[in-house]
Formats: C-alpha cells, structure tokens, sequence
C-alpha cells in the first residue's frame, strides 16, 4: 500500500513562521512507517517553497505563481501523487510518528473504509491565545478521542482511497471556508463513515496573537458564507439567506462549543472558559466575517496585508491577560 503525503502551501514563512513549517515537514521525514511520495502544491510568494526544498529536499514541490484555494492546491497535489492512499495534512500541523502507519493498519483493516482520519489536537506546547485559536477551531472534532467512526473530517488530517478521491471529483476549488466539510459530507453520504483511528493524531499549531486569532475568525465567517452557498443544506445556512438572523448565530456558536466540550474535552473546556474576553471577541469576529461575506466583501488571507485586522495595542493587552490567566 503506497501512502502519497499531500501538502498544500500558501505563504507559510511569512503568517506562520519557519518554526512551525519545519516542525511539519520533520515530523513527515520521521514517520514510523515513511511514506512513498511528499508532494507540496504551493502558490506562495514569501520564499516557503525555497525553505521546504532546503529542508526537505526529496519533496515534490509543485509552485504556481497565482494564488491557489486550500481545494485547489490539495487537488493538485493529489492528481500529481502516484500513491494508492492520498493523505493530506496542512502545512501548522505535526503529524504524530504512528500516523502513516496508522493510515496503512486502518485501510488495511478495514477494506470497506474509504477514508481515514484521526484526532486534531491543539499543540500543547502553545500560549493561551493559540490554545484558544485552535479550540474554536477544532472542537468539533473533540468526539474523535473516543470515536470509531465518523460523518465529517477534516482536511488537516484526512486520508482517501485514491479511486474515491477521484470518483467524487476532490475539493471544490472556489469555496474560502468549509472544504472539507463539503467533501467528506459527499464522500460519507457515497460510502459510508471515515474510520477515526487514534494513532493516526495531528497536533495543529493555532494563532498565537490576538490579531492572528481574530482574523483567523473573520476568516472563518468568510468561509461559513461561502460553504453554505455551496451547499443550503449545511447548518446556520438560514442565516446566509435572512442576514437579519446572524446575530443569532454567535448565540448559538457561544453555547454550543462549551457543551460539546463539556461532554467530550473538558480540559479544553476549562482552557476556553479562562478566557472569557478573548471567547467573547472570537465570536464576534466570527460575525464580522459572517456579515461582510454575505454583503459580498473579500478577506485577505494573510493578516499583515489586512488593512481591517485588530489594533496591535489591544492585541497586546489581551495578551497579556491570557498569561495572567495561565497563572
């Protein structure tokens, strides 16, 4: 069973520094169980693609000078892989040494499975602000400690028969936000749930500023307009059709994740509710996005050319609080 890693790339140096892409392409190199092929589809202009050929020089890296979606790039690396198994991870996450192996065990396993995925969990060595970013953003997969099987994934650790991948058409290459929700939604209501396998965990590195984490938000409402004019069918779309409501879904995002922890992840829980400015002000960033993606507005990806992105003052005292609340 040949396993192809598939990265995608977007000026990783210069939003994410190098610490946290050589982090990732380190823990692929020292897999338990290598794997066959890394390919990197990247579309940067800050020089991430010269830093990933120095520091992984067996890698395929496939450039393009115009700006390339997370759905695009994966579809690019994966129709380049040769592998019979594509896996795809992001570029701020470190794979755990069993996940390849884990990935071959659980296809191998289960012949019925299409894909795999494991548990995303946020870098324990991160500050408070990163622990928050990622909780916000990975709650929904807290179920994955305990699960067996599941009905979405997500594209920082998912691996797919290459026959499937290519039978549902990959990820659809124009949507900001909610890749691969859409995906994995077709893939399970094709074939079935996505075998979760607890060896097969990633450790995602969050925003560790305040203006990162907010525009990460911003991003994030973005991309929940965009999934759900993709799809009607995804939930909070009634929102999307009636802006009116969209306060509402803060509300509702507000008492939903500490529930949802409270029953899978209640150290999570105790992290996020030590943080309650910092909570408060990620959902209203959330929002934002919400309401500028339905009135039609644009994000820029990286934050250092976001002329809208939070005040650095602010961002420093809220920082500072986050240690206090370390304490």
């Amino acid at each position: 069973m040949r396993v192809a890693v598939v990265i995608p790339s977007y000026n990783v140096i210069s939003t994410r520094g190098e610490r946290v892409l050589d982090r990732c392409l380190r823990a692929i190199r020292e897999q338990q169980s290598p794997p066959a092929e890394v390919i990197v589809a990247d579309s940067s202009d800050d020089g991430t693609p010269q830093f990933i050929a120095r520091c992984m020089p067996e890698a395929r890296i496939l450039h393009s000078a115009e700006r390339m979606l997370s759905g695009r790039a994966r579809n690019v690396g994966a129709e380049a892989s040769s592998g019979d198994i594509v896996a795809f991870i992001d570029s701020d996450c470190v794979a755990a040494p069993s996940w390849v192996g884990a990935i071959e065990r659980a296809f191998a396993s289960h012949p019925d499975a299409h894909g795999v995925t494991g548990p995303v969990r946020a870098d324990p060595a991160q500050n408070g602000i990163a622990q928050i970013d990622c909780i916000l953003h990975l709650n929904h997969l807290a179920h994955f400690e305990t699960a067996q099987w599941a009905s979405r994934a997500s594209t920082s650790n998912l691996a797919v028969r290459r026959h499937t991948f290519e039978e549902l058409g990959g990820f659809a290459e124009d949507v900001v936000g909610n890749p691969d929700y859409l995906f994995t939604k077709r893939l399970t209501e094709r074939y079935g749930p996505i075998r979760v396998e607890r060896e097969a965990a990633v450790y995602h590195a969050g925003r560790d500023t305040v203006e990162g984490l907010l525009h990460h938000q911003r991003r994030f409402g973005h991309g929940f307009v965009d999934g759900r004019r993709e799809d009607p069918t995804l939930p909070g779309a009634f929102a999307v059709r009636h802006p009116w409501l969209i306060p509402l879904l803060p509300l509702m995002r507000g008492t939903a994740i500490p529930a949802r922890l409270a029953r899978y992840n209640r150290r999570d829980l105790a992290t996020l509710l030590s943080h309650p400015v910092l909570f408060a002000r990620a959902l209203g960033a959330w929002a934002q996005g919400i309401r500028e993606g339905v009135r039609g507005g644009e994000i820029e990806w990286d934050l250092q050319r976001d002329e809208a992105s939070e005040p650095g003052q602010d961002g420093a005292q809220l920082a500072q609080q986050s240690k206090e609340n370390q304490m």
